[in-house]
């Protein structure tokens, strides 16, 4: 999937950011090694500040962080990484219904399963 995920093109890395995205939120009960997830979490994290692939990059992180604990899951770092990404460079106010709903999801998803790595994030 490499051209589809990096190309100049915005509309097919939009699409294949969103089929990666969709296909690991079909394969929630398959086990991924720690190294796996960690470099599709960094991808994911990446393609938030990327608004054309954007939903993608939400539903993504979705898939990545709300994964049990026996198929293997987001570290707490990654989690932290997300946040910070997210607060940072998320302007939700500015998207589209569906995309708003996925952020409050994701953020929801990140106070519920990781509240100690977003209390100690440092906000300017």
């Amino acid at each position: 999937m490499e051209m589809y995920l990096t190309t100049t093109d915005n509309v097919i890395r939009a699409r294949g950011t969103l089929l990666l995205a969709e296909v690991l939120g079909r394969l929630a009960s398959k086990p991924l090694g720690s190294a796996i997830i960690h470099s599709l979490i960094g991808f994911f994290t990446d393609r938030l500040a990327d608004w054309r692939a954007l939903r993608g990059a939400l539903v993504g992180c979705l898939a990545l962080l709300r994964r049990k604990s026996d198929v293997g899951v987001v570290s707490s770092t990654d989690a932290k990484a997300v946040a910070e990404v997210y607060l940072k460079t998320l302007q939700v106010q500015s998207l589209g219904q569906h995309d708003r709903k996925l952020c409050f999801q994701l953020l929801e998803c990140v106070l519920q399963c990781y509240p100690n790595e977003v209390a100690s994030l440092e906000l300017y």
